[in-house]
């Protein structure tokens, strides 16, 4: 029997793999967590949503590497994996429909520029300032000694906010338009975490040579991307459904611990570098420290809905007080949307009223039975990120040569990254076991 510690999702494919090949699986788990984390959503009138925006992206890189050889890489590096992810979900039977994304902008629904890569919102832009953007943007493509496309081994993206980099490659005419969206999200801190994690986020780092491309010909040169849901379903009951199934297998037997028995036993695991136990470690269950990261209040509404629409929208009215919503009228009657930042004193009422101004500026009709969510989130300042990459470095020291251990951190959280964790993970073991 193989005893597997871990809640997030890589720690749910791994037993799930395993278990689906007979391979006994005794599962422990953080009962103060759920299982398969942010992946999990939120049960509403017995429906399991996914709370906020949980896409599939189905991006291919052109070589297909085989999934054992997954070594925690993000970004457009894992895309050499991620024919592996969606052939895992075939394998499940899972369905996938495309969902469309937009940004709200000028009162006008159009192309999205915060994750789909679609600059067509500086059409609606005057003429003035589209030629003041090119003008900044020539400038500092010619003497800027940052680029995007060194984000993954240059400390100047780690140690430098978001704000600051935007300036430096873009200037300040275009960087107002996607650093306004991060204010809606997270106040003043969001503009300030740091560029590396841009993606946590959904913030883009476009090329600036993209964005001059687009002002001048039209035409940005960036492949259009698709992005998919579950058929008729979600991400979040995909995975409850995985769980459930999991639950019913002779294969597979678990332990619920409270939190501080879990997180002892994790770390007596690593410190001792067991064998005996295939850990998926979240960064935060091994350190004890307060990293001091800058919070902000948030809050969801999640309601009923009469209409079809079936999208998401990001927003870049800064006016309009809402960051971001996701519409499932088609599959669920649903929509989620996230206001972004609240004050603690904001009544119910005001919340409410800022969400039906969303609905109703996207056509969505009235908002039924809502539900108020509220939450923390929290922003990754460069100062804060130089502690963050430091500890990381010594934890990583403190697993090394223990293979039995997957530490994952803030840079691996998508669906794509933690569903090639657990694939890789379980492959090996499988492979072993065939032989």
């Amino acid at each position: 029997m193989i005893e597997v510690a871990g809640n997030n999702l890589a720690a749910v494919v791994f037993c799930s793999e395993l278990v689906r090949h007979g391979i006994p699986v005794r599962h422990i788990s953080n009962h103060d967590s759920r299982l398969g984390g942010h992946f999990a959503g939120f049960l509403y009138k017995e429906k399991r949503i996914d709370l906020g925006m949980v896409l599939l992206e189905p991006r291919f890189g052109p070589a297909k590497t085989d999934i054992v050889e997954y070594q925690g890489q993000f970004g457009q590096q894992v895309n050499q994996f991620n024919h592996a992810v969606f052939a895992w979900l075939e394998s499940r039977n899972v369905i996938l429909n495309s969902i469309s994304v937009f940004s709200h902008f000028k009162n006008t629904m159009i192309g999205d520029v915060v994750i789909a890569d679609d600059l067509s919102f500086l059409d609606l832009v005057p003429l003035s300032e589209k030629l003041a953007i090119i003008n900044e943007i020539t400038i500092r493509i010619q003497v800027s000694k940052h680029h995007p496309r060194d984000k993954t081994n240059s400390t100047y993206f780690s140690e430098t906010s978001l704000r600051d980099v935007y300036h430096e490659i873009y200037g300040p005419l275009f960087s107002k338009y996607l650093l306004g969206n991060l204010e809606l999200l997270a106040g003043p801190n969001g503009p300030e975490v740091a560029a590396q994690f841009h993606r946590l986020s959904w913030a883009p780092l476009y090329y600036p040579e993209n964005i001059l491309r687009y002002l001048t010909t039209g035409d940005s040169g960036i492949p259009h991307l698709d992005f998919l849901l579950p058929d008729n379903s979600s991400v979040s009951q995909l995975i409850g459904n995985i769980v459930d199934e999991m639950k019913k297998s002779s294969s597979y037997s678990s332990q619920s611990l409270p939190n501080d028995q879990y997180s002892s036993l994790v770390n007596d695991c690593i410190r001792h570098n067991s064998v005996e136990t295939v850990i998926f470690a979240d960064e935060r269950e091994l350190f004890d420290g307060n990293l001091n990261a800058p919070g902000t209040l948030v809050a969801f509404i999640v309601a009923e809905i009469d209409s079809n629409l079936e999208l998401v929208v990001h927003n870049l009215d800064i006016a309009s007080k809402w960051y971001r919503a996701t519409f499932r009228g088609r599959d669920f009657g649903v929509a989620v949307i996230e206001l972004g930042k609240i004050s603690p004193d904001e009544t119910n009422e005001a919340l409410l009223v800022r969400a039906n101004k969303c609905a109703s500026s996207i056509g969505a009709g009235t908002l039924r039975e809502p539900i108020i969510l509220k939450s923390n989130i929290y922003s990754f300042t460069p100062q804060v990120n130089v502690l963050f990459r430091n500890r990381h470095l010594a934890n990583k020291r403190l697993v090394s040569g223990n293979p039995s251990c997957n530490l994952t951190d803030e840079l691996t959280g998508s669906f794509n990254n933690q569903v090639c964790l657990g694939l890789s993970s379980s492959q090996v073991m499988i492979r072993k076991a065939i032989k």
